[in-house]
């Protein structure tokens, strides 16, 4: 039993090792070959991006928006299977697609989100889509036709 745990944790640690290398790997590569940085970012999310991935997104999106839609779709797809995704990393990539109330420009880097208090948590206030977000991409999050 002590080796199937030691080969269980030894693979996840593995997959977010590779994660992180490609990720690493898109951040280098993304202001001088945005293509390629999207490859490595596809790759990342394939072997367990971190959850801050949606950073890398936000700079895709400023050189490739075509192809930072493409992989958030995708990387939504990969937190959907993730058994230990929890509602604020969620929320993080929402910020994606949607903002806060109140904020001067949803493209700006500082102003992706303001958190908002409900009951006894801090949570990310997600009620306006952002100017940046196309319909399509809005529904295809949801998969709504």
């Amino acid at each position: 039993m002590l080796d199937e745990y030691k080969d269980s944790t030894r693979s996840t640690v593995d997959t977010w090792n590779r994660g992180q290398a490609y990720y690493d790997i898109a951040l280098d590569l993304l202001n001088d070959d945005p293509v390629r940085a999207a490859e490595y970012g596809s790759q990342s999310i394939k072997a367990g991006a971190p959850r801050y991935f949606v950073g890398f997104l936000y700079s895709l999106k400023e050189k490739d928006p075509l192809a930072a839609d493409r992989l958030f779709l995708q990387a939504l797809d990969a937190l959907a299977s993730d058994p230990e995704i929890t509602a604020q990393d969620f929320a993080l990539y929402g910020t994606y697609i949607f903002t806060s109330v109140g904020l001067p420009d949803p493209r700006m880097p500082k102003n992706r989100f303001l958190p908002t208090r409900m009951g006894t948590q801090d949570v990310i206030d997600l009620r306006v889509d952002r100017s940046d977000a196309s319909r399509e991409l809005i529904f295809a999050t949801f998969k709504l036709p």
